[in-house]
């Protein structure tokens, strides 16, 4: 029998409707990922514990390229870009130091001013003309929840075995402090003022984030641990009794050379006056918010960039600014340990501690400070004790002996293959050869060593703003570490 006439019609029908509408979402997928989106699989640690970098594949980062296409970064943004000496290879760092503008790292610090300031960092605080960066919000409570020093479940629940574990009296006798397993806190009954301190220190140890979150400080550690940290942020919940005078709290920035100390006020005690923020033995904040005696609450008190944040359940009762001396050049391995106290000045209260968190310290490693030309910008990962970033990048340069031209690359040859540091560039294979990585990401074989010769090596700390590519959104595998990059 013959084939109906209109089978072929229907075919080329659906070919003329199909291909089309396939073409076009193809054209669009393509689209979206050169403008709209993109992901990034991250394998260094430099950015730990923000997101985990490891060799063979880390965490998948999804990239926005509109937010960089049409508008430059703002600093504290976690950017894609290209490596200045190896523009092939692409590094996932946070920005900080921004085009026009004089920057300095010391004693954990950012610090900034313009160019026109040819003094040291010392000077210029004294005079004004050097101010301290501060991290906004969302950047300074995603760093404090990356980075526990307690973690609140090292902290629950808190009966002997915490108490006798993180906890010391530093004021007063020890028998006034009794832990209570059952009830799951410590209470303190005193007629003269009454610390505790808790006994770990603050130091700048990064965390396996690989590790049950619950048990981060006591996990293996990436990196760090050589520096006293000073920007703590510290809960605690208290409930005082009818006859308790001020509940103490209180941060010894060990780095900084100064003491917050907060005192607050519970309802009915007459004699204490109202809550207090005191900066050293200076008051620098007062609130007539007191503690109900009988009711549990949560206190909370940070320090973090020359910035004192006192809140009551989820409240800011008091928030003020401060500039401390600078550390000296050279002094931040040696600052004392920081150290976080509670307790009260009379009467009886039932104390937990909930958690100590830390901020970021920017290691004061390399180069420390930078006059940024405009339209660049300066980069540092979050892993700062162990990172190649500004502080680090150089390019090395040598001439090829028999032709004259002369090639640049990056110091310790990375390669977009390879983000293994090596020794130098040119480096040495098991075969005998010699391999040089140019900053376009060519690489040159050599025989013989005698085949070129090194001309210099320089820093090169700046990212121009036409290699960024793209800015990090979000953490999106594995799914288990789904987090809002901030």
């Amino acid at each position: 029998m013959p084939r109906p006439r209109g089978g072929k019609r229907r075919a080329e029908g659906w070919a003329r409707t199909t291909i089309p509408s396939i073409a076009i979402c193809l054209i669009l997928c393509m689209l979206c990922k050169v403008l709209i989106g993109d992901t990034f699989v991250l394998h260094t640690s430099s950015m730990e514990p923000t997101m985990v970098g490891r060799r063979d594949g880390g965490d998948r980062i999804v990239l926005s390229r509109l937010h960089t296409e049409f508008a430059d970064p703002d600093r504290w943004d976690v950017l894609l870009f290209q490596y200045p000496n190896n523009l092939s290879t692409h590094y996932m760092k946070r920005l900080v130091g921004m085009g026009g503008e004089q920057l300095f790292i010391r004693g954990g610090d950012l610090w900034v001013a313009d160019h026109a300031w040819a003094g040291s960092l010392e000077e210029g605080r004294r005079r004004g003309r050097v101010a301290i960066l501060r991290k906004p919000g969302p950047t300074r409570r995603a760093f404090a929840d990356a980075l526990p020093v307690i973690s609140q479940g090292e902290l629950e629940p808190f009966g002997a075995d915490a108490w006798r574990r993180y906890c010391a009296v530093s004021k007063g006798p020890s028998e006034r402090w009794t832990p209570d397993d059952d009830s799951g806190h410590v209470t303190v009954e005193t007629d003269e003022p009454a610390l505790a301190h808790l006994t770990r220190e603050a130091r700048d140890l990064i965390p396996d984030a690989m590790q049950p979150a619950d048990r981060m400080t006591t996990a293996r550690p990436v990196s760090g641990g050589a520096h006293a940290v000073g920007d703590l942020s510290f809960q605690i919940d208290v409930r005082p009794y009818a006859d308790a005078g001020s509940v103490i709290v209180a941060i010894a920035d060990g780095v900084a050379g100064v003491t917050i100390r907060a005192e607050l006020a519970v309802d009915g005690d007459v004699s204490g006056g109202p809550t207090r923020l005191k900066l050293d033995d200076r008051v620098i904040a007062t609130s007539h918010v007191r503690l109900e005696p009988g009711v549990w609450s949560s206190i909370r008190i940070e320090n973090v960039d020359d910035r004192v944040r006192l809140s009551l359940d989820g409240a800011d009762l008091c928030v003020r600014d401060y500039g401390h001396p600078v550390v000296p050049e050279g002094a931040e391995a040696s600052c004392p340990a920081s150290r976080v106290s509670f307790g009260i000045t009379r009467g009886r209260a039932d104390m937990r501690p909930i958690s100590l968190h830390r901020d970021v310290h920017y290691v004061a490693a390399g180069q420390t400070r930078f006059l940024i030309p405009a339209g660049e910008y300066v980069f540092l990962g979050d892993n700062t004790a162990s990172s190649s970033d500004s502080r680090s990048w150089r390019r090395t340069a040598i001439r090829v002996l028999e032709t004259g031209e002369i090639l640049q690359g990056d110091a310790q040859g990375v390669t977009s293959t390879s983000f293994t540091l090596r020794t130098g560039n040119p480096w040495s294979e098991p075969d005998g050869t010699w391999r040089f990585a140019d900053r376009l990401g060519n690489i040159h074989s050599f025989e013989d060593p005698n085949e070129w010769h090194e001309v210099g090596t320089w820093p090169t700390p700046y990212v121009r703003r036409e290699w960024v590519l793209g800015r990090g959104m979000c953490v999106l595998w594995p799914l288990d570490r789904f987090t809002w990059l901030r």
